[in-house]
């Protein structure tokens, strides 16, 4: 089944949208260690932590509470 889309473009938008949410946690204060090592791991060369850093992308990003 082709969805249309890559894993690539998945793997951009998270890292995208995650330094968006690291950014604005910096700013307000509420930076966790763990959702900045998640950041840092979707910037790796190796593709298995990308890949373990997008399944903890996509759980923190999933949590409602983050959003206003």
């Amino acid at each position: 089944m082709d969805t249309g889309y890559r894993f690539e473009d998945y793997i951009k938008y998270l890292r995208e949208n995650f330094v968006n949410l690291v950014e604005y946690r910096e700013r307000t204060g509420t930076l966790e260690a763990n959702v900045l090592q998640i950041k840092e791991a979707l910037f790796n060369d190796d593709p298995f932590i990308v890949f373990s850093a997008s399944l903890a992308a996509t759980v923190v990003l999933a949590d409602k509470s983050i959003y206003h």
